[in-house]
């Protein structure tokens, strides 16, 4: 896995089936669908997620061109971050689940990634069943570049707490027999994170 990356992950416009449109993408890009076991629902709308290194990151800007109609451009979300890696995953994993966080506003964007990583990283190296668990930090100019040249327009997250997983299944059997982790994660998250106003969903990668 590259320290650097970029992201987009993307809405469907209505009717658009983005999913098997974007399996004809360049094969320098990463391809991700959203699992069919994943927990989250409507509440989630993305429907794939597409990486690159971030050097590589025309390559999304002409992946975002291509698909043009497809993508419902107010909802999608452009990001560009550096890794810090906390359990060094396999390489591949079948399954990635992606959080994608906002800050609360009483924290400044350093403050908050400087909290987000020296205590809340404690509960995601604690979370039961997991193969990998890498936090990207955001670089929210670069997101906000990327955004404008591919024509997303969902304001970019602060950070993005990426679990790897062999299965949905797999994980949420670790999380019900230790809720309490899940508990305590929710309660610090209260501390720094917009709840609100952040999402995840679990992808099977192609």
């Amino acid at each position: 896995m590259s320290d650097e990356r970029a992201l987009l992950h993307l809405v469907a416009a209505n009717g658009a089936d983005l999913a098997l449109e974007v399996d004809q993408l360049d094969a320098a890009i990463t391809v991700m669908h959203r699992d069919p076991s994943c927990f989250h629902g409507a509440g989630s709308p993305q429907t794939v997620a597409l990486e690159t290194a971030a050097a590589g990151a025309d390559a999304l800007t002409h992946a975002a061109e291509s698909l043009g109609p497809l993508i419902d451009p107010a909802r999608s979300m452009a990001i560009v971050g550096a890794d810090r890696v906390f359990i060094e995953p396999p390489e591949p994993t079948p399954v990635r689940y992606q959080f994608l966080m906002h800050r609360r506003s009483d924290f400044t964007h350093d403050d908050y990634l400087a909290r987000y990583e020296s205590v809340h990283s404690e509960f995601g190296i604690r979370t039961p069943n997991l193969d990998g668990y890498v936090q990207l930090h955001v670089d929210l100019d670069a997101s906000r570049e990327l955004g404008a040249s591919t024509g997303l327009m969902a304001e970019p997250c602060d950070s993005m707490s990426e679990l790897h997983l062999r299965s949905v299944e797999h994980f949420l059997e670790g999380i019900t027999a230790h809720p309490e982790v899940g508990q305590e994660a929710m309660e610090d998250e209260e501390r720094f994170v917009d709840r609100a106003r952040s999402f995840g969903f679990a992808h099977r990668v192609v």
